[in-house]
């Protein structure tokens, strides 16, 4: 393997040790734990900014009138009513008396800041996009909503949502800010248009799709291996899990590394990517060239190395053979049962699939690392946007603010201590209890994109110093379900004592060098080039010759996708 050119590092972000705090719901886990929140650090610095301070030119905030010493969370002298456009959710229900339209969401603003809340209109949750589509086309929106990318860039390109640069520089407090904001506010990118920003993102956990390997120890120790740490020993130990008999039965019949039909693009697993990453290949990202342009990762010559090399495992029989028509549950299944000793997954790996195993076989055991290095010993594995909803609060609302400030009460009560934290943990565990009512938060649900990180990192301090006194609620819950044992324990155990101790090992992980909205190129081509992508690796993986993959490339910049990067050349200007 050579070492690559040609990706600029320019979106790879550090992950500091220092991780910051405040929550996020984890499967498995309930939100109404609390935590205690300190001041971030700040995200390592990149070229990436999404937004500046406002310059003295700038226009003035459209909340102007509010008071001077009007703060994070001052309550209004007057009620504020705002609209939103709400979604209804099946895995959530509400106590008797509370409904979609008054909940203990709305009780909480009004209370605390004297902001009512209003329906515009509530619609099933999968039908939300189509519902916003509609009202932007005709001009009828809701003061605050949610958006996907392609509504918010169309959003700002027509002008119909407020700058919200400056009433975002005053009002986040600082758990709001550091979670919107972080890896050096790089979800802000698809909301700024020249250094003014339009949306604020809704976090969700950053590890989500960050690759993590998880090997057989017990596997590892009947054969005498030690775990892999590049891709050449990863090689060495799948050959020896197709060959030399790991579970004792007798019978040829392991595999080394799970893949799926979609090589874990559809569910969300990093199978593919947590290859690739060791030849610095981003397949489905865009990178930037010497030249500074960006160039599709998946028709880079990086790519075809990693084919290669995943050729070489197939034919190993490091692969089920019949992986190309088999989905992630059918793959599931064979990790229940214990026939493949290798997951590319994610921090949350444990708790699904490999409790399903553990379940099976108690005597499993699942060694966490990270996922392999390449020939230079680096490895920044590829990892999605944080965010892919933003706020937005229609063109000419009074107080753009209300949306900020509602998102910071939010904030306080699902991150402690404090009297906002106590009577919603309070709530959450009696009447709420199971009801999954922090989807209805207001304006809407968002969480840490970094608390499942320090959650982990304080019970690890605790475990080794012996001292629990200074966890917080949510980790002594967390603590209190490890200790019951079980699988579940078992899972909780691998998820934050050791999943999240790999992902602070990282010392750089890849963004897409694009984050703005899919061009209209990419919108109309994308359905057939990618699948054209996936049948040609599938068919190199699984023995095509290796020159297939430069007819694809070929065939790709043909069918549309030169059209594609000149215009997000040309969108990332």
């Amino acid at each position: 393997m050579r070492k690559p050119t040609g990706i600029s590092r320019t979106k790879i972000y550090p992950l500091l040790s220092a991780v910051l705090v405040c929550t996020v719901v984890l499967a498995g886990c309930s939100d109404s734990k609390s935590n205690n929140a300190a001041s971030p650090e700040a995200s390592a610095s990149t070229s990436a900014s999404a937004s500046q301070s406002p310059s003295a030119e700038a226009s003035q905030p459209a909340s102007e009138e509010a008071a001077p010493e009007d703060g994070s969370l001052t309550k209004y002298e007057q009620p504020v009513e705002v609209t939103i456009g709400q979604s209804s959710y099946e895995a959530s229900s509400f106590i008797d008396g509370e409904s979609v339209d008054s909940n203990i969401h709305h009780k909480f603003n009004e209370e605390y800041l004297n902001i009512k809340y209003k329906n515009k209109w509530v619609v099933d949750a999968a039908k939300a996009g189509e519902k916003v589509n509609l009202a932007i086309a005709s001009d009828d929106l809701p003061d605050v909503m949610k958006v996907s990318l392609n509504q918010l860039q169309m959003l700002i390109k027509n002008g119909q949502v407020e700058d919200l640069t400056d009433v975002w520089a005053k009002y986040p407090t600082e758990k709001v800010r550091s979670m919107a904001e972080y890896q050096d506010k790089i979800a802000f990118l698809p909301a700024t248009k020249d250094d003014r920003i339009y949306g604020i993102p809704l976090a969700r956990d950053f590890g989500e799709s960050i690759g993590i390997m998880y090997v057989r120890q017990d596997w590892l120790d009947k054969l005498k291996l030690n775990a892999p740490t590049n891709l050449q020993e990863l090689e060495t130990v799948a050959a020896a899990f197709v060959n030399d008999d790991p579970d004792g039965n007798g019978k040829k019949d392991t595999y080394a590394i799970g893949f799926d039909k979609e090589m874990g693009f559809a569910s969300g697993q990093p199978m593919l990517t947590s290859v690739a990453a060791g030849f610095n290949a981003y397949p489905k990202l865009w990178v930037k060239d010497e030249s500074g342009n960006l160039v599709y990762g998946s028709i880079q010559p990086q790519m075809k190395e990693t084919l290669a090399y995943l050729q070489n495992l197939y034919k190993l029989g490091a692969l089920d053979s019949e992986f190309a028509v088999k989905d992630f549950a059918k793959v599931t299944e064979m990790y229940t049962a214990g026939k493949i000793g290798i997951l590319f997954g994610v921090f949350s790996g444990p708790i699904y699939p490999l409790m399903t195993n553990k379940e099976a076989e108690p005597n499993a055991e699942w060694a966490v690392l990270p996922i392999p290095v390449g020939a230079d010993g680096k490895i920044a594995p590829a990892a999605k946007p944080f965010a892919n909803e933003w706020i937005v609060v229609r063109k000419g609302f009074k107080h753009p603010e209300a949306a900020i400030k509602s998102m910071n009460l939010w904030a306080e009560m699902f991150v402690g201590p404090n009297e906002f934290n106590d009577r919603w943990a309070e709530a959450n565990s009696g009447a709420y209890s199971g009801k999954n009512i922090n989807l209805y938060a207001l304006p809407y649900n968002f969480d840490s994109p970094y608390q499942n990180l320090k959650n982990g990192e304080n019970l690890r301090a605790a475990k080794e110093s012996g001292d629990e006194s200074k966890l917080d609620v949510r980790e002594q819950w967390i603590l209190s379900e490890k200790n019951k044992g079980g699988s579940y324990g078992w899972a909780i155990e691998k998820t934050f004592y050791e999943a999240e101790k790999v992902l602070l090992e990282y010392k750089n992980i890849r963004y897409s060098d694009y984050q703005g909205a899919p061009t209209p190129s990419m919108i109309s081509k994308s359905p057939t080039l990618d699948k054209l992508e996936l049948e040609t690796f599938i068919k190199i993986v699984m023995g095509s010759p290796l020159d297939e993959f430069d007819q694809f490339v070929e065939k790709w910049r043909a069918l549309g996708g030169d059209q594609i990067t000149t215009e997000v050349n040309e969108a990332a200007r």
